[in-house]
């Protein structure tokens, strides 16, 4: 009877490069989606005349219209202009 060689490798060889391929392409996207966010690809220190108000910089003022399924009358429709109230307060209108 012949003996036949082994190989050491395991049988999921081809998925254990894919996986890997996979693995380093999330980690890259993922990388890459951080990058794109605001302010953290910003490798240079703030300006000494930077204005530091808040809002000072605003951009076009944005109007959000919501449809409530409530009646106006209705105490969840009440938490909703709460809400909105306080969202004009904090973004500065």
């Amino acid at each position: 009877m012949a003996k036949t060689k082994r190989s050491n490798k395991p049988a999921g060889t081809a998925s254990g490069s894919r996986r890997r391929f996979l693995n380093s392409a999330a980690v890259m996207g993922g990388a890459a989606a951080l990058a794109a966010l605001p302010g953290c690809g910003d490798s240079a220190p703030p300006s000494s005349n930077a204005v530091s108000a808040p809002g000072a910089a605003a951009g076009p003022s944005v109007t959000l219209r919501m449809q409530a399924a409530n009646p106006s009358g209705d105490f969840f429709f009440a938490l909703v202009q709460d809400y909105a109230r306080i969202v004009s307060d904090l973004s500065g209108g």
